[in-house]
């Protein structure tokens, strides 16, 4: 397929992992690229790809997902700090928490 089509580039899609591999075709290198599935039920770092082309050139960048725990962490936190925020408005609206306005009252 290779020599008959001739192609600069060849990309391909795999259900978990990615690959580069250069071909040699009548004296010169095709580069494949196998694309991972963008998936965390796939794979624990999820990746995708860009790709840019031209009529002489192209270039394909790799780009990072972070994980799925670092996600679920940041959601846990955030829900905290709202729920620290929510709780502490309720008291101040009952007059449980004061707010200190100046160091001395005449």
């Amino acid at each position: 397929l290779l020599e008959e089509l001739s192609p600069r580039l060849v990309l391909s899609g795999h259900t978990h992992h990615g690959c580069h591999i250069k071909h040699l075709n009548k004296g010169s290198e095709v580069h494949e690229y196998t694309i991972a599935s963008f998936s965390w039920r796939n794979k624990k770092s999820p990746t995708f790809s860009m790709l840019s082309v031209s009529s002489n050139n192209y270039s394909i960048y790799k780009c990072h997902m972070p994980q799925e725990r670092t996600v679920f962490a940041m959601y846990t936190v955030a829900a905290l700090f709202l729920i620290a925020w929510m709780v502490k408005k309720r008291l101040r609206s009952q007059g449980i928490i004061y707010t200190k306005v100046s160091r001395y009252i005449d």
